[in-house]
Order: structure tokens, then C-alpha cells, then sequence
């Protein structure tokens, strides 16, 4: 069985205003993976820049539906930029986890607060999917679908 491994390049920019100190180079291409084959271990993994110690680093993303990848690589693109939000700091490793002496909000907390509309519809979703995704009895195939959905509705 033969499996293929596909290559998409998405270029993009720092703004010198993210990093001040310039601890980026100002044009980093990103190199994304993706292989027809579900089986992590069968797939090639390629170098993407150096580590420290000068070997290779590698990075693997592996995509179950590369063609629904492409629509929404495709969405994202048609939109422009000033549609895309980005959200890369849910585990408060990027952000203070303490800000003069009190939690720092996480991003999911930055998000419940503004439209009341929304906060209300957000909330319902939440009672309603949040016990599926923690529910053991549910196989894991028709929980991906549940979060999928969640996801999708709101």
C-alpha cells in the first residue's frame, strides 16, 4: 500500500509589534505535512529547520481529511487577513499565569466576556456538549462528531 506524503507551504509575517525584541526572523515559511495514511508510524517525517544543538528538527501533522483541509486552508484565504483570529495560548504557557498577584485569564476566558447574545448561546452549548466530551460511554468515533458539530454550531 502505497501512501503519499503531500506538501503546503503557508507563508506569513511576524509583525515586529508581537515580538518586540525581534526574537523572530521577520519572513518564516511554515511547512505543513499531511499524509493519506492514519498510521503515524508509516509516515515520513522531514526535517523543518535546526534545533539548538544543530541536528534537524522534525515536525509531523498528521490530517485525517486533507481535502476538507484544503477548503478551509482555501476559507481562510478568501477571507483575508483581517477575518483571521488565532488562538495559540489555551494552556497559558505563552502569558503569565499571574498578573499583579491574581490568575491571568486563559483565552477561553477572554472570549466569555463582551456580547451577552453570544455568552448566552456559548453557555447553552457548553451545558449540552461539554458532559458528551467527557462521557465514556460514547464511542470516540461519535464523540469527534459531537465536538465537530459543537464546534461547527456555534
Amino acid at each position: 500500500m502505497c501512501h503519499h506524503l503531500h506538501s503546503n507551504i503557508i507563508p506569513f509575517r511576524w509583525s515586529t509589534s508581537i515580538c518586540e525584541h525581534r526574537c523572530f526572523r521577520t519572513h518564516i515559511n511554515s511547512r505543513l505535512w499531511y499524509s493519506s495514511n492514519r498510521n503515524q508510524t508509516e509516515m515520513e517525517q522531514v526535517g523543518v529547520g535546526i534545533a539548538s544543538n544543530g541536528s534537524p528538527e522534525v515536525a509531523v501533522v498528521v490530517v485525517g481529511d486533507p481535502e476538507l483541509l484544503h477548503k478551509k486552508k482555501s476559507a481562510i484565504r478568501l477571507a483575508g487577513p483581517a477575518k483571521l483570529q488565532v488562538i495559540a495560548d489555551f494552556d497559558a504557557t505563552l502569558t503569565k499565569y499571574w498578573i499583579d498577584g491574581r490568575r491571568g485569564q486563559s483565552s477561553h476566558g477572554l472570549l466569555q466576556q463582551g456580547n451577552p447574545v453570544y455568552d448566552v448561546k456559548r453557555q447553552e452549548l457548553y451545558e449540552y456538549y461539554h458532559p458528551l466530551e467527557f462521557n465514556p460511554t460514547i464511542p470516540l468515533d461519535k464523540k469527534a462528531k459531537l465536538m465537530e458539530e459543537w464546534y461547527v454550531t456555534r
